[in-house]
């Protein structure tokens, strides 16, 4: 009983046994793999730290990018802005690269000009130098002949005038008391005007090329008509008459000197001579046309001819009154030579009906309007009427001032001095008196074209004695 009990009670000691390793191994691997999940769980806790670790590394890196791609972005932005100023920049230095390179290009155009001008002129002024020159030798001559007539004079006293009526010469005397206050006229223009040079030529300038008023645009018209006159006088008295061809006009605004003298008896207007009236106008020959002059030409011929030569020696007529002991006999070879001269002069050759006048009227008409800026019917009348009075009144004066030599007078100012330093226009009234003539001239600026008889001018006195 006891051996079966004992047989019935050994499996259930070896269950309770295996059980009880069973679940002791199951402990054991139990412990054992929480130990490992432990184990890994650390590792994992590490893992984990060093992956946020990392991770806030990587995100403070990723914040240094963004400030870092901030920085650059505005960087950027001011370097666009710094492109676009430089660019601004560089389109507004190329665009006064270019105007210095035209105004460049025109200042070596405009040297070029000048120098071409220069040139010009200093050849015209060794023209005029030689010109002049060639005068003083003439004048040199004429007072050496001169001087000869006037030793002869006592001869010509002597003489039989063969006058059929000597003794009604009283108008006469007037032509000669004209011929004197003429040759004063002529003395004290050339002084004036070598005075008044720079006056006269800021006259011409500023009524030329600005819009004058009708009394300086009357003054202007004189001006130019009197330059055109003058030239043409100066080949209308050459030597060779024969080879004479009337010359054109060089430019109408040429630096010349003017002054505008009126005479209160006779009124008249004439130039000033001076040396650079010697200058002969360079320009292309224009022959007078010869059916026009051809029945003119052998009257005209013999009395310029008897004219130049004889009124070279006029000069010496007053001292000569002076010297000779039979005055009245001396007288009326002055009469006699005036009767003689004048009347061939101012009837003749300073007739409206001479073609060579008139061709010098229809030149200085056709030049003056070439230049005249105001076109209306008036102005062109009296135009033509002040060229057809003033040409044989210019070229009667002229006429006898280029081929008489004429002692030069001294000019002496006594009053009003700093007048004379100013810009201005100057009137000159001559009035003949016995040592001399007895001058008035008035001054008034440019801008004011006043009456001549206004009372607002400012006068300086002059004495003029011949010497």
């Amino acid at each position: 009983m006891s051996n079966s009990r004992l047989r019935k009670n050994q499996p259930t000691k070896l269950t309770d046994e295996l059980c009880l390793y069973s679940g002791v191994c199951e402990n054991r691997t139990c412990r054992d793999r929480q130990r490992s999940l432990e184990e890994d769980r650390k590792k994992r806790m590490v893992d984990l730290q060093n992956y946020s670790k990392e991770l806030a590394k990587k995100d403070s890196a990723v914040r240094e990018l963004q400030q870092r791609l901030k920085t650059v972005m505005s960087e950027l932005d001011q370097n666009k802005k710094k492109y676009m100023s430089l660019h601004e920049s560089n389109q507004v230095l190329v665009k006064q690269n270019q105007q210095i390179q035209q105004i460049k290009d025109d200042a070596e155009i405009r040297i070029e000009e000048l120098s071409r001008d220069l040139e010009e002129k200093s050849l015209a002024i060794k023209d005029m130098l030689d010109s002049h020159s060639e005068f003083r030798r003439q004048a040199s001559q004429w007072r050496k002949e001169a001087c000869e007539l006037q030793a002869a004079f006592g001869e010509f006293s002597n003489a039989e005038l063969g006058d059929e009526n000597p003794h009604n010469s009283t108008s006469f005397e007037a032509e000669v008391t004209e011929l004197k206050h003429i040759l004063s006229q002529v003395c004290m223009m050339e002084l004036a005007t070598s005075i008044n040079d720079r006056a006269a030529n800021s006259h011409l300038g500023y009524n030329f090329y600005s819009k004058p008023r009708s009394t300086d645009r009357r003054a202007s018209l004189s001006c130019l008509l009197q330059k055109h006159i003058i030239q043409l006088i100066l080949k209308l008295w050459d030597d060779s008459l024969e080879k004479y061809t009337q010359r054109g006009m060089d430019d109408m605004r040429d630096d010349f000197d003017f002054v505008h003298l009126e005479n209160s008896v006779a009124k008249t207007w004439a130039s000033a001579p001076i040396k650079k009236f010697f200058t002969y106008v360079k320009s292309t020959p224009q022959p007078l046309r010869i059916s026009e002059t051809m029945s003119f030409q052998h009257e005209y011929d013999d009395i310029m001819s008897t004219t130049a030569n004889a009124m070279q020696y006029l000069d010496g007529l007053e001292k000569a009154l002076n010297e000779v002991e039979k005055k009245e006999d001396a007288q009326m070879l002055v009469i006699k030579l005036r009767q003689l001269l004048l009347p061939c002069l101012c009837s003749k050759v300073c007739a409206a009906q001479n073609p060579a006048i008139q061709n010098i009227i229809m030149s200085v008409l056709k030049r003056l309007r070439e230049f005249r800026t105001i076109r209306e019917p008036k102005y062109v009348s009296d135009e033509e009427n002040l060229v057809r009075q003033l040409v044989p009144k210019c070229i009667k004066l002229l006429g006898i001032q280029f081929k008489i030599y004429y002692p030069r007078a001294s000019l002496k100012w006594y009053e009003h001095r700093e007048v004379l330093e100013v810009d201005a226009r100057t009137w000159i009234d001559v009035d003949g008196c016995d040592d001399g003539s007895a001058v008035d001239i008035c001054m008034f600026p440019l801008v004011y074209a006043g009456d001549y008889n206004d009372p607002e001018r400012v006068y300086a006195k002059a004495k003029v004695t011949v010497i």
